[in-house]
């Protein structure tokens, strides 16, 4: 049985439909193309952040693999554009880290201030987010101390012996630096480098000679404390 012609409104039907298929198609791959634009530098920024990451782990492991200045500050730079977009508070205050080798590293007197205060800064934009960090606490004592800025620098130790345990490495240098800022700790912060000296004692012992030697100070406070 022979099939009857196509109207010409079915046809008229059928091309507008084509039409339409095609605007489709060509809408979904121009919003393929711009999400994929789009993800790109987002993309390239994880991969940089990932990178920066390594950077801060290499520099935990082994302090002196610090890639050089440009390295340093090309890390901490990163870091600093992710700040506002993640809420990752430790990767914020690690960008104080990769500041503060830049700055040990620089010879000129005025520039590593200023490396040091924008250490600092990090360290604290990221201690906000996260508080509860106390090797970055540590490290933002070191910083205030270098600025010479001791109470600034006691303030911070006692944060960081109050927020708890740091790598045993970290634990000799929080309590160096303790006993270097005695003279400005509170009664509750001297209280808190007592109770690290005893523990040290049964951890550590061997390290314990060397932080007496620091100064007669020193010595006498923690035979004091090992007495009591």
């Amino acid at each position: 049985m022979t099939q009857p012609a196509p109207s010409t409104t079915d046809w008229v039907r059928d091309m507008r439909r084509r039409r339409q298929s095609r605007w489709i198609a060509l809408l979904a791959g121009g919003t393929g193309l711009v999400l994929l634009c789009l993800a790109l530098p987002r993309l390239a920024g994880e991969g940089l952040v990932v990178e920066a990451r390594q950077h801060i782990l290499a520099l935990r492991t082994d302090p002196a693999a610090t890639g050089g200045m440009t390295a340093l500050l090309s890390s901490a730079a990163v870091i600093d554009q992710a700040g506002p977009l993640t809420s990752d508070g430790r990767l914020v205050a690690d960008g104080g880290l990769l500041l503060l080798r830049a700055a040990l590293l620089q010879t000129d007197a005025a520039q590593r201030q200023q490396l040091l205060r924008r250490a600092a800064a990090a360290s604290e934009a990221g201690l906000r987010q996260t508080p509860a960090y106390p090797a970055a606490w540590t490290r933002l004592a070191f910083i205030r101390r270098e600025l010479g800025e001791p109470m600034a620098a006691a303030a911070a130790l006692r944060m960081s012996l109050l927020t708890g345990a740091v790598m045993p490495q970290v634990m000799v240098d929080r309590l160096g630096l303790g006993l270097d800022l005695l003279p400005y700790l509170d009664p509750e912060g001297v209280a808190l480098l007592q109770r690290q000296i005893r523990l040290i004692k049964d951890i550590q012992p061997d390290s314990l000679p060397g932080l007496a030697v620091r100064s007669a100070f020193a010595q006498a406070f923690i035979e004091a404390t090992l007495q009591e």
